[in-house]
């Protein structure tokens, strides 16, 4: 059995911009965005700081300046598409977020990940957890603390940790929303959690959004030779996206065995748990690892829901991998167990998951490293997890049960050939990087396939921005953004009305797909799903478009062997599938 686990750095590997620092410095920008007025601001790029702007990754840079593309204008002003966009206006006000920026900007925060997130906010919770377990009593710090031996104890707290950071968060909370009815501000520690966790809720809903928007829209281009070669059976991701599913979950041939005992052949597809969610399952768990030690776990318990076991019971994302161990140390299970770590600090704050696996018997666990410096600090916080004299008792074992492997050197990603898919379906409900409207001359979405594109995309946005093209050629086609669907953009196409058949309606259709595959291609996007161009009231037979158009990607594909094209077509009944098929 083989068992990968995947971390944060799996995604930055491939040049994914997943830290704390990509993030903080997209959310800035995009509240910044939400109350621009006027276009000069909207293309200012956010008017963030040479810093700032220096600081963010290229490929965000690029998707806020795409967005205020996206912008309408009204009296005036600019407003952006009613979308995930109002969720960050709506987070403006977000106790966390506010107090990591403050923290980043003061060079405050160490390390560039989100475990650095995740200890700025153990440090607060624990903080408070500290000062009382009374829920119900209010906060107050040692300055304004009568009690003698109350404020000695804080004070010994707060030589423990950073009392400018707890005051920093403490003071924002208090006076951005609470006070007392006497007029004075106060705040007790019940009210204290309620409110840090549904900010920190909302936090990790906009950060889940701008993987979703954001980070899921860049193309890899790049491959880790280590990964490609290991045909895993489990994958346990501490990532949230799904880089490793998108471009190395490939089926592996493997002998099977029948109740005869005739060996035929079969696949075997390895499995991905998501242990803290996945982008675009509402199920982020975004929390902190326990403080606690020994009996103290048991008693302190007011702010558990912070914790990622807790959240990872809540949501009912850390089971699966129990029944690998399960597997694993049944006396009927025969053969290798080696799990693979790459891209994963091993800090503590996943503990309880990695000491399960690494630790269980016949398990071998190789941890690849890219420098030196993340080796010696892998070793660091693999001794604060499973101890020292385990550690050396299995890295000195014959064979050794812990293994070091240095990273070899990202290559191009090698791609797919391209290839056609004909299913039954809803065309607003694809999942592409392009989506094809089958577009009349006048780009209204009036009818058929068209309006059910605006509706879905935002029947007003569309509207608009189709109107600044005007008019479309038969043949031809343009491109606008694709608003509420889940693809960057949408190709409206407008393909020839079928006259019989004897006015080259055939060879208008090949030219109007080459024409939809380029300007697809211009803009670095791979996946296309298209509906049956010149279907519906153009009046074109099934049994001539598929030839046309099935020949036209071909001869694309043919003509640009380099570059990786999945092109779906999506038709509504089985029968127009069936038909379709006939023709690949």
């Amino acid at each position: 059995m083989k068992i990968l686990i995947i971390g944060n750095g799996f995604d930055l590997a491939h040049g994914l911009p997943t830290t704390y620092i990509d993030y903080l410095m997209f959310a800035s920008a995009m509240k910044k965005l939400t109350g621009y007025i006027g276009r000069a601001a909207c293309y200012s790029a956010v008017e963030l700081s040479r810093e700032e702007y220096e600081t963010m990754h290229p490929a965000v840079r690029q998707f806020l300046i795409a967005l205020a593309d996206q912008a309408e204008e009204k009296d005036g002003a600019f407003i952006f598409p009613e979308s995930w966009t109002d969720e960050y206006y709506r987070n403006a006000g977000n106790i966390w977020e506010t107090y990591f920026q403050v923290l980043h900007i003061q060079k405050k925060m160490n390390g560039i990940g989100w475990i650095d997130l995740e200890t700025e906010i153990r440090y607060v919770i624990e903080c408070f957890d500290r000062m009382s377990d009374n829920l119900y009593k209010e906060i107050i710090f040692p300055e304004n603390e009568e009690d003698a031996g109350t404020r000695e104890t804080l004070n010994q707290l707060f030589r423990k940790f950073d009392r400018e950071k707890i005051e920093v968060f403490y003071n924002y909370l208090k006076n951005a929303f609470l006070t007392g009815k006497d007029g004075e501000q106060r705040i007790c520690y019940a009210e204290l959690r309620k409110i840090a966790y549904d900010h920190l809720l909302r936090f990790a809903c906009c950060f889940e959004l701008y993987l979703q928007q954001c980070v899921s829209r860049i193309s890899v281009t790049l491959q880790s030779p280590d990964i490609a070669s290991l045909y895993p059976n489990k994958v346990l991701s501490f990532n949230y996206t799904d880089t490793f599913d998108r471009y190395y979950k490939h089926a592996e041939a493997v002998a099977e065995t029948n109740s005869t005992g005739k060996v035929t052949q079969g696949s075997l597809i390895p499995f991905t748990q998501y242990i803290h969610g996945k982008m675009g399952s509402g199920n982020i768990i975004f929390g902190i690892d326990e403080y606690s030690v020994g009996e103290e776990r048991d008693k302190r318990v007011n702010y558990n829901v912070f914790k990622k076991f807790v959240e990872r019971i809540l949501y009912k994302t850390g089971f699966e991998y129990r029944e690998w161990i399960s597997d694993i140390v049944n006396t009927e299970y025969i053969g290798e167990v080696l799990v693979y770590v790459f891209g994963h600090s091993l800090d503590i704050t996943d503990k309880d998951i990695l000491s399960d696996l690494i630790t269980t018997d016949k398990v071998t666990t190789v941890i690849y490293y890219f420098s030196r410096e993340q080796q010696a600090s892998q070793i660091s916080n693999l001794i604060k997890m499973i101890g020292h004299d385990r550690f050396l008792d299995m890295i000195n074992a014959v064979p050794p049960r812990i293994v070091f492997k240095a990273q070899q050197s990202m290559i191009p990603l090698q791609n797919e050939p391209s290839r056609i898919e004909i299913v039954k379906g809803d065309i607003t409900n694809q999942d592409a990087d392009c989506i094809v409207n089958a577009a009349n001359n006048r780009l209204s979405g009036e009818y058929g396939v068209s309006r059910a594109i605006f509706s879905a995309a935002g029947y007003r946005s569309m509207e608009n921005a189709c109107a600044e093209y005007g008019a479309c050629a038969t043949c031809s086609c343009v491109v606008t953004p694709a608003f509420k669907l889940n693809a960057k953009y949408v190709i409206h196409a407008v393909g020839p009305v079928w006259k019989g058949g004897n006015n080259n309606e055939a060879q208008k259709l090949y030219a109007c797909y080459r024409n939809i595959l380029d300007a697809a291609m211009k803009r670095d996007c791979h996946s296309v799903a298209s509906p049956i161009v010149s279907g519906g009231v153009h009046g074109f037979p099934d049994d001539a478009f598929w030839p046309a158009a099935i020949s036209a990607c071909k001869d694309f594909f043919r003509e640009n062997p380099d570059y990786h094209f999945e092109i779906t077509f999506v038709v509504i009944t089985p029968e127009k599938a069936e038909l379709g098929r006939r023709f690949l």
